[in-house]
């Protein structure tokens, strides 16, 4: 017999996002199972949506190249409409989901911006990262420069940039605080410190009152806390297991944790651009000449940083 194997104990290597690299692929897989269609955010009336269509249609008609990289794809919402006019859609995306449309050729592939696969050096004509380089963390300039890596030599970006005063961060960092405060409230009524209807309304009430949630969100909530009290209650009556319930608090809870790890990384300190400057700044010192940026609004309601910008000077 040969000596025994010694164990390696050296440490594996991390992921290329980080210890929060595979959380984070596998919340936004949770987040876009429970939703139905579309991203919430893509509305018809989003002038970020409208800008980025615009902007993919004007690259692929300036270029020979007609292949398309959308990096952070979701479900494909904003490049479907692309293969409508002929081109050629590469959907990339941590999350381990399906496209929109089933019916277009799209090529999905699971992986994250920061690596991308070797062997796509040069192959697209135009990239579209869609408020997607946040996630990035840290690792911007390593996700950036493989964007420039898989385009070709006159390869064009397009990319919606998280801006710190925008709607979606008001919104989130406000769904942040409602949904810890209400996560707390779910965790009493499941271990049963808050037993009645009546004690979880009193709380709910003060969850409204700290955090200013609009009426919809807190009615949603008192919805649920009803069905579960006034159900449970009947169920017992008639003899039945209280499991059904109990599940659908749990089912409530997990939702609140994957909203919390999804969007959680956009408060991180640091982590977002503080102005137009320090954008150009960015994409002109990583390979990139800035060709428009601006702040996408509507009223007075702030969207984006919008970006068109092509790589420079080749490879």
């Amino acid at each position: 017999m040969g000596k025994p194997k010694r164990r390696d104990k050296r440490k594996k290597a991390k992921p290329m996002s980080g210890k929060a690299g595979p959380k984070m692929g596998l919340a936004w897989t949770r987040l876009w199972a429970k939703s139905q269609g579309g991203h919430p955010n893509y509305g018809l009336d989003n002038p970020s949506l409208a800008f980025a269509r615009r902007a993919v249609g004007m690259a692929l008609s300036a270029s020979k190249n007609k292949r398309l990289v959308d990096i952070g794809a979701g479900r494909g919402e904003i490049t479907s409409p692309i293969l409508r006019v002929g081109g050629h859609v590469t959907l990339v995306d941590p999350a381990k989901v399906s496209a929109l449309s089933q019916k277009m050729p799209f090529e999905r592939i699971t992986a994250y911006a920061e690596k991308l696969p070797r062997e796509w050096t040069g192959k697209f004509g135009t990239a579209l990262l869609a408020y997607s380089l946040s996630y990035a963390r840290k690792n911007k300039r390593q996700a950036l420069a493989e964007v420039r890596r898989v385009l070709d030599d006159n390869g064009r970006l397009i990319a919606l940039i998280h801006h710190p005063k925008s709607i979606y961060l008001r919104d989130s960092k406000l769904g942040e605080q409602v949904g810890k405060a209400t996560l707390r409230l779910l965790e009493g009524v499941r271990r049963k410190r808050i037993k009645t209807y009546k004690a979880a309304v009193k709380e709910l009430g003060k969850i409204a009152e700290m955090t200013g949630a609009s009426q919809t969100n807190i009615e949603l909530v008192n919805r649920f806390l009803h069905s579960y009290f006034e159900g449970k209650k009947s169920d017992m009556k008639a003899g039945i297991r209280a499991k059904f319930w109990d599940q659908k608090i749990k089912e409530n809870i997990e939702r609140v944790k994957i909203q919390e790890a999804s969007f959680g990384p956009l408060h991180e300190p640091g982590n977002l651009f503080p102005n137009k400057g320090a954008v150009r700044g960015f994409f002109e010192n990583n390979g990139f000449r800035v060709r428009f940026l601006r702040e996408l609004k509507k009223g007075d309601d702030i969207y984006c940083y919008a970006v068109y910008a092509q790589k420079k000077g080749g490879k």
